[in-house]
């Protein structure tokens, strides 16, 4: 092999190595896109509750409805835990907004008290 075939050779070598940890990087932070959507929707939903909004009761309705949501399609055996810390966190902001939590989200505490509430079969029993 002559010096040009074994500089191309080590420059390829090591593109492909940047390229393997460029992907891992970028896959790593796909996970961080759920935790920044979250501080972003708090932010906003505060600074409603900031400008009186006179639709806040709606936004935080469907803020926590969204959220309960995102945690009933999680497939893990801490849902319930999840459940809980996802409703503290919304208790909080209805807190901040002077206005009760709602009993049927204060009645969930794992997925067939969701599937009970929000699905269509929890309507026909």
């Amino acid at each position: 092999m002559d010096v040009p075939e074994s500089i191309m050779l080590a420059v390829l070598l090591i593109c492909g190595i940047l390229q393997v940890i460029l992907f891992f990087k970028i896959w790593g932070m796909t996970n961080n896109v759920k935790r920044i959507y979250s501080s972003v929707a708090d932010i906003n939903i505060v600074k409603e509750i900031h400008k009186h909004n006179p639709d806040i009761e709606r936004l935080l309705f469907d803020e926590t409805y969204n959220r309960l949501l995102s945690v009933y399609k999680v497939e893990s055996e801490k849902t319930s835990e999840l459940f809980e810390q996802t409703k503290s966190k919304c208790k909080m902001l209805y807190a901040k907004a002077g206005i009760k939590f709602p009993e049927v989200f204060e009645s969930i505490d794992n997925k067939s008290d969701w599937e009970r509430n929000f699905t269509l079969e929890g309507f026909l029993e």
